[in-house]
């Protein structure tokens, strides 16, 4: 009776045992959840290094905890990432995704019907560029139910990679509903609704959703500047601009942020001169701007090239402090093939610019270090508007590329540019 009662004892203290361990590992794995939550930037290597050996610890002893897995392969997502590009497609080291992969293969056959499985399985899908199967399944967890807003983040991102802002807006707006407490993901939806509503034009929205970024997340740099910039560029009100410019500096010294600094500072110096010509307080804002931002051609054509900030390009070229013609130190090229050029990674031809900068004298027969006029560079990117813009304003459509022979009319052709063709040949019939 004694053994029956020993025997008893001991089966429950191991069940006890057994429950107390794994309820605190479903904690562990809780608080390695909303770890990884945080932003790669935010989170950093080191916790990222704790939290890939807690898992490995959990895993060890229980290989068949699919919530391990699936946080396990999220790890590896994470630190896959490698940038995000302009047009949104994520960028991801793919033998570490591959690592990701696995793991979701391996949750997926302990529990088939977890939702969060088929989140992730969408993130690994988006990060090796197949979106049919991401879309799959992001559907498919849809389906199954679940209110995990990376779900909606992530089907979202993969929207917009396919060039379908406005369903990806409808669904980062589901996020906010689903994340009250998750800063990270809520902070990323009113981020991008912020930018969303600035491309249409809704500045009023965009103000409010900048305004709750960074309620949400008080002690980020950046998007107290990404908010600067958007005071300078889109509202023109440019003290509040340097005031969360210099905020942002306050909280971390970065490159982008010093730029955006200086740019809210030429504005201030170029607004000032348009009331008081010879005011020494313009050239304090000038001085301070200068010394962080030397490069007046970048200052005229990324502030001044914006029209509501044209001031900024009026007092550079009125005050002689560069040429209509000048030549910008780092790509070779006159001001006036910089603002039509879309060769470089989120650049958009400026054709309001490019129509002042010849209004104000630019010549449009200059040619760059690579042997391209304004011209050949507006042909060959088949921008047509501004193609006629230069034509009426004196663009020689004889110039040949560098050293070759062929102009403006063949590298129409050969780019088979059919509208910019036939305008060519139109425009040389009456001209011969």
């Amino acid at each position: 009776m004694i053994n029956k009662i020993m025997l008893l004892i001991t089966t429950l203290s191991l069940f006890l045992l057994i429950s107390c361990g794994i309820k605190n590992n479903d904690g562990n794995i809780e608080e390695i959840k909303k770890q990884l939550d945080i932003g790669i930037i935010e989170l950093g290597s080191e916790k990222l290094k704790i939290i890939k050996s807690q898992l490995d610890s959990i895993l060890k002893n229980e290989p068949k905890n699919h919530k391990a897995l699936i946080e396990l392969a999220r790890y590896y997502i994470k630190t896959a990432y490698k940038k995000t590009n302009h047009d949104y497609t994520i960028v991801y080291d793919q033998e570490i995704l591959k690592e990701a992969k696995k793991a979701l293969d391996k949750s997926l056959e302990i529990n088939s019907n977890y939702a969060d499985t088929y989140i992730y399985y969408g993130n690994y899908y988006e990060g090796i560029l197949n979106y049919d199967k991401a879309l799959e399944a992001f559907q498919k967890a849809d389906k199954l139910g679940t209110i995990n807003p990376w779900l909606y983040t992530r089907w979202a991102t993969l929207l917009l990679a396919q060039k379908k802002p406005d369903e990806a807006a409808s669904l980062y707006e589901k996020v906010i509903e689903l994340s009250a407490d998750n800063k990270t993901t809520l902070a990323s939806a009113n981020e991008f609704l912020a930018r969303h509503h600035e491309r249409l034009g809704n500045l009023d929205l965009a103000n409010n959703y900048y305004l709750k970024v960074i309620e949400i997340l008080p002690k980020n740099a950046w998007i107290r500047g990404s908010y600067s910039q958007f005071l300078r560029s889109k509202l023109d009100k440019i003290d509040d601009a340097l005031k969360y410019a210099e905020e942002a500096l306050t909280l971390a010294v970065y490159g982008i942020g010093r730029g955006i600094y200086a740019d809210a500072l030429y504005a201030k110096w170029a607004k000032i001169l348009k009331e008081e010509p010879n005011s020494k307080e313009a050239e304090v804002y000038f001085t301070r701007a200068n010394s962080l931002q030397p490069n007046l051609a970048t200052v005229a054509l990324f502030v001044g090239g914006n029209e509501i900030n044209r001031y900024v390009a009026d007092a550079l070229f009125d005050y002689g402090l560069i040429s209509i013609d000048e030549v910008h130190q780092d790509t070779g090229m006159s001001l006036l093939s910089q603002a039509i050029y879309a060769g470089y990674d989120g650049f958009v031809p400026n054709e309001k610019f490019a129509k002042y900068l010849l209004e104000k004298g630019a010549n449009p027969n200059v040619y760059n270090t690579d042997g391209w006029t304004p011209l050949l560079l507006a042909v060959d990117d088949g921008l047509f508007n501004i193609v006629k813009l230069l034509m009426q304003h004196g663009a020689n459509p004889e110039m040949t590329h560098g050293e070759s022979t062929y102009n403006a009319l063949y590298l129409a052709k050969k780019r088979k540019h059919d509208e910019i063709t036939n305008y060519m040949s139109s425009y040389q019939e009456i001209n011969n």
